[in-house]
């Protein structure tokens, strides 16, 4: 078909080729333009919802401690530095307050010696002196 429209110029000295081209080009432009500006929008769109995507898993990161109870209910103790008293641990559901602790009396080891005879060795089947 190109032969056709070449062989129709000949004599004119119109370049039906460039001519040609030029109207498809033309034809062609309004929607190329129109797609081009519908892929720039949807890859802005893209862009966007992967920042909000980002956005929101850092949010939830920074979120995520305050779904733990433990958050909530966590207490803190302070001890003074004593040879009498070391605290083991403090329970989550500790209740708050100042509490103050008097030792009256430190206990003191015992010992408890017993004399035994060799009859109640023998009862309970003890052997040795």
């Amino acid at each position: 078909m190109a032969n056709i429209i070449s062989s129709l110029g000949i004599g004119s000295g119109i370049d039906t080729t460039s001519l040609v081209s030029q109207l498809v080009e033309a034809e062609r432009a309004p929607v190329q333009n129109r797609l081009d500006s519908r892929q720039e929008k949807l890859e802005a769109q893209i862009s966007a919802y992967g920042t909000l995507k980002s956005a929101l898993s850092e949010f939830q990161g920074i979120l995520s401690p305050l779904a733990n109870n433990d958050t909530f209910n966590a207490r803190s103790v302070a001890f003074p530095e004593t040879d009498v008293i070391t605290p083991n641990s403090l329970d989550a559901g500790a209740q708050t307050g100042t509490y103050q602790i008097e030792v009256v009396d430190v206990a003191r080891s015992q010992s408890l010696v017993m004399g035994t005879t060799a009859d109640q060795k023998a009862a309970i089947g003890a052997s040795g002196s």
